[in-house]
């Protein structure tokens, strides 16, 4: 019972003050002042992405050596001490 009047009180999409589509044409208008709560809500989106993105790309390419060729070296004694 407890749950289910938790999830009453919590707004619906429909209820929320914001509509994103009011938003972008203010901003397509050329209004920013206004429309600027949907740029900060891309900017911080699309700033994580790029981070994300640099990062895993970064250590992708920064890798030494072929992993297999690593994986190789490392089970190599376990693969020599298995019975014929």
């Amino acid at each position: 019972m407890g749950v289910s009047l938790v999830f009453l009180a919590v707004p619906s999409l429909a209820t929320l003050p914001l509509d994103w589509r009011v938003c972008s044409r203010q901003i397509c208008a050329g209004d920013l002042q206004r429309g600027i709560m949907v740029w900060l809500m891309l900017a911080t989106t699309l700033l994580l992405t790029v981070i994300h993105l640099a990062a895993g790309l970064t250590a992708f390419f920064a890798r030494d050596g072929h992993p297999a060729a690593q994986i190789s070296v490392i089970l190599r004694p376990a693969h020599d001490m298995l019975p014929a």
